[in-house]
């Protein structure tokens, strides 16, 4: 198991599966241990964040599609 902590984000490919462990963001709609498949993946800068991030877009088993932010957002890789 790999886990996305703040400076340290594991290499995630399209169609992995992960598991929300915490959003940083309360509104995301999305609550813990939530299961879904990455679809798309970027390197973007984040706002009030120094650096560029890992962002990863996710398909939730619930329907739901959403982007985490690889060292803000903590999840599991399955």
């Amino acid at each position: 198991m790999d886990r996305g902590f703040v400076d340290k984000v594991p290499t995630v490919k399209i169609g992995d599966k992960i598991r929300l462990i915490r959003a940083a963001d309360p509104n995301l709609g999305i609550k813990p241990e939530e299961i879904g498949t990455v679809v798309d993946t970027s390197m973007s800068k984040v706002a009030d964040l120094e650096g560029l991030r890992l962002i990863m877009w996710i398909r939730w088993e619930s329907g739901k599609e959403t982007a985490i932010v690889g060292g803000m957002d903590l999840f599991e890789i399955l």
